[in-house]
């Protein structure tokens, strides 16, 4: 069975029964239980035209994202838990070391979230001075003897196994009406490398293809 079979059949399930698999035990099966598959995804919106129910990234276990960047490069990160409950996106340099974590506070406040569906869908390219329609990324520039695979972890202080309203995955959403107010799933994310600036600067090239998981 191929990854679009795979997703078809599952969320077929979810549309009759939201109860049978839920978004994020979808997206933990794409994304974490398939590594035959070569995902490259830049983010949640690569999801987007798939039938059924949203694919919440849950947070439950430690979701370890993977990330190939170039000296020079720059990693631009966001997501729409950022500052909910604590909500932040934690990125490791090649050798473990951490680089940055977003949480919406201090210097970096209002930087890495992601607040409706129009600017997931246009990553990373808010605020800077291209001043696009996606998000105001947070960003990490690739030094000298940083070349190499970066972690970024979305997750929460702690863990709530709390309920939530999903949403079909194709439906307009908002941060305020639809990212849940609790430890334990981001609606959306992104992680998208650019060359000659961040994805938000002009002249700046989004690339793809980067992004992928060790996590099974």
């Amino acid at each position: 069975m191929n990854l679009s079979t795979l997703l078809c059949s599952l969320n077929e399930g979810d549309a009759r029964d939201k109860s049978i698999i839920p978004g994020w035990l979808l997206f933990f099966i794409v994304l974490f239980l398939l590594p035959s598959v070569k995902l490259k995804a830049e983010g949640s919106k690569d999801f987007f035209g798939y039938p059924g129910y949203r694919m919440f990234l849950d947070t439950r276990d430690p979701q370890q994202l993977k990330v190939y960047a170039n000296v020079g490069e720059y990693i631009n990160v966001g997501a729409s838990h950022v500052g909910i409950q604590g909500g932040f996106i934690a990125v490791y340099r090649p050798d473990g070391s951490l680089h940055s974590v977003f949480a919406d506070t201090g210097a970096v406040s209002g930087k890495a979230i992601i607040f409706n569906s129009i600017q997931e869908l246009n990553g990373p390219t808010g605020g800077g001075t291209l001043g696009g329609p996606g998000y105001d990324p947070g960003v990490v520039q690739v030094q000298t003897g940083e070349e190499g695979i970066w972690t970024v972890i979305f997750d929460y202080p702690s863990y709530s196994n709390a309920g939530f309203n999903n949403i079909l995955n194709n439906d307009p959403w908002t941060r305020a009406n639809n990212q849940p107010n609790s430890r334990r799933v981001v609606l959306a994310w992104d992680i998208t490398v650019s060359q000659g600036g961040a994805g938000n600067d002009v002249g700046s090239t989004l690339l793809e293809g980067r992004v992928y998981s060790n996590e099974h």
